[in-house]
């Protein structure tokens, strides 16, 4: 009897522990539709940007054509001819498939590589508990056209990287060619940037997909599954090793430390001394990925300053902010709280432009006379140009409606708007994360002609928020 219930409950523990396993892999509802939506928005990305690329370097190399023609004809016809035949011929394989593997077209990345062998996985596995497999069979799909257009997308950058190095070395003596070939060489810096751009903002996980990713990474069967078929565990000959995993050829990290601690030392200034070394090259090779995001290798330093706002969606570019500026009679206390929403286009790290939209709200004349009311709107327009560290230089033009507002069909009367001609200086410092406060001082050039006269000085505190 004692043998049976033994039996029994070793049963009911493995049944227990097989429904718990099969449990943690039961995907969030979003999952797939949120891969199967960047796939498409990635790849489509990639398609829009492949296509401009390669017609502004058909416009360029025919332009370039013609000028060098009027130097030497025949050379002309042998550098151009086929590369504009080339250029036709992968614009039309663009609407066309390329079924190539990613990893022979150097664009695997880590997570493209996971999240493709995830789905993989899913699709065989019996522990992915799904109803119907044809949401994943979709999703598959979807990967493999993006690792065509990628290749794709790898054969025209390859392309024009070439014919950038060609042209740039043959025609470099001709300065009436300059003009050209610098822009030829602007325009394949940023389709490369670009690219990069798109594939950094594909690795981004939505709240469905993060959770996904938790509950599979406490499955085994996943772990093993990701070891053995993923492409770039294929390519390092990555190996499980008592659950972790290891490459062959590589130092461990236990390896690195007992090394160090033999050159350095084990006492606690030493630890630290390393500690401080470490952090400020990787606080330099920071600033160097910043600066060039797109680069593959030393030799493809641009020959000019990259503007790093050109390839950024334009949600990216915009900076949104306010200020505050109180305005008094006689009292200490402020009579007018003026409120500003503004919105700022970003043309390069340094400078930008934007519009504005104030509201001038009356708080009485005293403490025994506080009344609210409503004082006044305001338009503007401003730019502003960075100078040094946190000094901006700004200038702008401002309409105000100054009078108390007591019907909204008053504000059509363009009389009682007064017009201010405004420059002056900012300091900002940032308060936390993309979050940046400080102090405006502005001069009204054309106040004086203002009635009645008002202090050309304004003083303002400004916050802003980028992407």
């Amino acid at each position: 009897m004692k043998q049976f219930y033994c039996l029994g409950l070793l049963l009911a523990l493995t049944l227990t522990l097989y429904a718990r396993q099969d449990s943690l892999v039961a995907l969030p509802a979003g999952y797939l539709k949120e891969v199967k939506a960047k796939t498409d928005r990635l790849q489509q990305q990639v398609n829009r940007c492949t296509e401009k690329a390669i017609t502004a370097q058909i416009k360029l190399e025919e332009k370039l054509h013609k000028q060098y023609s009027r130097v030497n004809p025949a050379a002309a016809e042998s550098l151009f001819k086929s590369s504009l035949d080339s250029l036709q011929q992968l614009k039309e394989r663009l609407r066309s498939k390329v079924a190539k593997p990613l990893s022979e077209l150097g664009f695997a990345s880590p997570y493209m590589d996971s999240l493709k062998t995830t789905l993989n996985f899913l699709n065989d596995s019996k522990l992915a508990a799904l109803k119907d497999n044809k949401a994943v069979n979709e999703a598959l799909e979807k990967m493999n056209g993006l690792e065509d257009r990628l290749g794709q997308a790898g054969s025209v950058q390859d392309f024009l990287t070439e014919r950038k190095q060609l042209l740039n070395t043959e025609l470099a003596k001709y300065t009436q060619l300059a003009g050209s070939l610098k822009h030829l060489n602007k325009d394949t810096y940023y389709y490369t940037k670009q690219l990069q751009e798109y594939k950094e903002a594909f690795k981004d996980k939505k709240k469905a997909e993060a959770k996904a990713m938790e509950l599979l990474n406490k499955v085994p069967a996943y772990k093993d599954f990701l070891a053995k078929h993923s492409q770039l565990a294929g390519l390092f000959n990555l190996k499980l090793t008592d659950g972790k995993r290891s490459v062959e050829g590589l130092q461990t990290r236990s390896v690195v430390e007992a090394t160090i601690q033999e050159k350095v030392g084990t006492s606690p200034q030493a630890k630290q001394a390393v500690s401080e070394a470490m952090d400020k090259a990787s606080q330099k090779f920071d600033e160097l990925k910043k600066r060039f995001p797109s680069l593959n290798n030393a030799g493809e330093m641009p020959d000019f300053k990259p503007n790093n706002m050109k390839t950024k969606k334009l949600a990216d570019r915009l900076e949104w902010g306010g200020n505050l500026q109180f305005k008094r009679n006689s009292t200490f206390l402020p009579t007018t709280t003026n409120m500003a929403l503004q919105l700022a286009y970003k043309f390069n790290e340094k400078t930008s432009a934007g519009v504005g939209l104030s509201y001038a709200l009356g708080m009485g004349s005293d403490l025994d006379h506080i009344k609210l009311s409503h004082q006044g709107l305001g338009l503007r327009s401003f730019f502003e140009m960075k100078v040094k560290a946190s000094f901006f230089a700004v200038a702008g033009g401002e309409a105000n409606y100054l009078s108390h507002i007591r019907q909204v069909g008053e504000l059509t009367s363009f009389q009682k708007w007064q017009p201010s001609a405004l420059v002056g200086a900012e300091l900002k410092h940032t308060i936390k994360g993309k979050w940046k406060g400080g102090l405006q001082v502005l001069y009204d050039v054309i106040a004086h002609t203002q009635a009645p006269r008002q202090s050309p000085w304004q003083f303002r505190f400004i916050y802003t928020k980028s992407k």
